[in-house]
């Protein structure tokens, strides 16, 4: 299982990253399932996310305390509000219409109702 956990923890931390650089990739859920499966697969791998200046701040704060930086659920709120937008007007059919209004309204709701930090 080991094996497994670190695969896919290696699968999604790329994936994270890419987010960084390309528009409408999330980023945060990809690297905070990469940690989750490091700490089953590699304690050192895990520390060296929870020690990185880019992500290892808002990550201890979500391990330790389950909140995330205000700025950081803003600007998913944002991104998903503009790729639904976008994504909205892409597509004709009302039923593919209706399910990005549904799942564009939940993703929405959950995210907010996430606690936040101001750092």
């Amino acid at each position: 299982m080991k094996i497994i956990y670190k695969t896919i923890g290696i699968i999604s931390l790329a994936i994270g990253i890419l987010g960084a650089f390309i528009p409408l990739l999330p980023t945060t859920c990809f690297v905070l399932l990469s940690a989750w499966c490091f700490s089953k697969s590699s304690p050192q791998w895990h520390q060296s996310l929870r020690e990185n200046r880019f992500v290892g701040q808002t990550l201890t704060q979500w391990e330790e305390n389950r909140i995330i930086p205000i700025n950081a659920q803003r600007l998913a709120i944002v991104s998903m509000l503009l790729s639904g937008t976008y994504s909205f007007f892409t597509f004709e059919s009302i039923t593919v219409k209706m399910t990005i209004l549904l799942l564009l309204g939940a993703s929405i709701w959950a995210i907010s109702q996430i606690p936040t930090s101001k750092s």
